[in-house]
């Protein structure tokens, strides 16, 4: 996955480090358990906050116990025992997982390996949420087709992914559905296609793969020239998309103690589209 949803750690409650912590590894052991350990290297930091939400909206209690892992054999850690809700996400992850592999082999023909080593887990994870594969296909064959037709709408191509996010969420076997949950989908989706397509920007014209923001500002070859040229119109593409998502988020509700996601939609996702954003203006400052 993208990997940009993720708690301010500066800013966060110990506790909270250690919820998030315990909440990836057990999403990892999930992925293991719903689908096979080779999958567990997808596990994302954008699924994890899903979980973090998700069993908050859901009333589903976290329960953690110190457990040893793959990568750490030699001292136990809190890892979140994995749950019904825990192994959806996790099935979740790797059919996201897999379909950016099969983008990447579009984009850069890479990724012919890992494909190959994830297709019977993306197999198990398909015959577990039919749906849901099926929404994620939709999607992101019309992102495919904006991108074949060098769609130089901002608000259009990531209104794809936004769209595909919402969808998602509304087909998961969850109780509580609401508006605000799916609108709250919605924009946290439509942020993280902009904010992996402006971070990848350089290295997109170097490849010579679509970038909506390559299209849409043709002049700026660097993240330093794209600064100069729409520096305030970015930040303000980003603002509206994080407060409309910070909106929806307000009007959640949560059974639990929300400090950690607090954290991440208020502090930790605004950092990462500060420190995106202002690539180009520090790199100027590095010269």
């Amino acid at each position: 996955m993208f990997g940009y949803v993720k708690p301010y750690e500066y800013h966060c409650f110990v506790k909270d480090i250690v919820l998030y912590k315990s909440l990836y590894c057990g999403l990892c052991k999930s992925i293991g358990k719903g689908c096979n350990q080779i999958a567990r290297f997808s596990v994302s930091y954008d699924v994890t906050f899903l979980s973090a939400l998700l069993h908050n909206t859901e009333g589903l209690d976290v329960k953690v116990e110190k457990q040893h892992c793959c990568t750490h054999w030699f001292t136990k850690r809190p890892v979140a025992l994995p749950d019904e809700l825990s192994v959806t996400l996790a099935q979740l992850n790797v059919l996201l997982a897999y379909r950016k592999l099969l983008d990447d082999k579009l984009d850069e023909n890479k990724g012919g390996f890992k494909r190959s080593v994830f297709r019977k887990a993306y197999k198990k994870a398909k015959k577990s949420l039919p749906e849901v594969d099926s929404v994620i296909k939709e999607e992101y064959a019309r992102l495919i087709t904006m991108e074949g037709e060098k769609e130089t709408s901002v608000d259009k191509v990531a209104d794809a992914f936004g769209v595909m996010m919402r969808r998602i969420v509304s087909v998961l076997p969850l109780k509580n559905k609401s508006d605000s949950l799916l609108d709250f989908a919605y924009f946290i989706g439509k942020w993280i296609y902009l904010i992996d397509a402006l971070d990848d920007f350089e290295k997109d014209g170097k490849k010579n793969v679509y970038n909506v923001f390559r299209l849409s500002y043709p002049n700026a070859r660097t993240h330093q020239e794209l600064q100069m040229h729409a520096g305030e119109e970015l930040k303000t593409i980003f603002s509206t998309t994080v407060f409309a998502a910070q909106t929806a988020y307000n009007d959640l509700k949560f059974y639990f103690n929300h400090d950690l996601l607090d954290n991440i939609v208020f502090r930790g996702i605004p950092r990462e589209t500060e420190r995106i954003i202002l690539k180009g203006e520090n790199n100027e400052k590095s010269l």
